[in-house]
């Protein structure tokens, strides 16, 4: 996709070029009598003043001047677009790379920014909270909110916990989507995790508990 950007920008640039270049023909017919003007030389035999020659070149230099001026600008925003196009294909190619290995070394991490709790409207979250698998370990930092079905017998620890992971499959989804679920026990209750990564870096993750609502969130790689 840049080499073909790129292709294009270099071809109407060119295509600009060969237009300026190219012998200025006009004509103009003024009290009776023809102005010719091919290549910029004028042809005497039309009996043309030299007062008349002159403001003629100078309307067509002023006429150049300003159609250059266009295609400049033309040119220049044309270039701009085309790097800034050129940036987002790297730079989505770059994030796609980084997910990849993110996912093949089982070291990913995902930076949270809004929580969807089962009995409760959706909301944004603050910074810091996260999920991160890390090997065979899942560290999980989330918040939050809902109804649970029995009293813990001792202070409740939420989905803030590090534990090892019990199962982990891995599946190609989709054509741009990775889907990852696995299950982690604590003292406390029974996780089941569903995470879905895309190419893109964006991500969304369900949490299933034995002894409480389900939640779930939407958050981005760090890549």
């Amino acid at each position: 996709m840049p080499y073909l950007l790129l292709f294009w920008s270099h071809l109407l640039r060119k295509m600009a070029l060969y237009v300026l270049k190219m012998p200025l023909r006009f004509s103009l017919l003024q009290k009776n009598s023809y102005i010719c003007c091919v290549a910029h030389e004028f042809y005497d035999d039309f009996n043309v003043s030299d007062e008349l020659k002159i403001e003629y070149y100078e309307q067509q230099n002023m006429n150049f001047k300003r159609t250059s001026g266009i295609v400049f600008v033309a040119l220049t925003l044309l270039a701009m677009g085309c790097a800034t196009s050129q940036q987002r294909a790297e730079q989505k190619i770059a994030t796609q790379k980084a997910v990849t290995e993110a996912l093949t070394n089982r070291h990913l991490r995902i930076n949270v920014r809004s929580m969807n709790p089962f009995r409760y409207a959706s909301r944004t979250v603050s910074y810091g909270f996260f999920l991160e698998i890390k090997g065979d370990t899942l560290e999980s930092y989330l918040p939050y909110m809902g109804q649970a079905y029995q009293a813990a017998a001792f202070s409740s620890e939420g989905l803030n916990f590090e534990a090892p992971i019990v199962s982990y499959r891995e599946t190609r989804a989709k054509k741009n989507m990775t889907s990852i679920e696995l299950d982690v026990k604590t003292r406390e209750d029974n996780y089941h995790y569903t995470l879905e990564i895309h190419d893109t870096g964006t991500a969304y993750i369900r949490v299933r508990c034995q002894n409480r609502d389900s939640i779930s969130f939407d958050g981005d790689c760090e890549v």
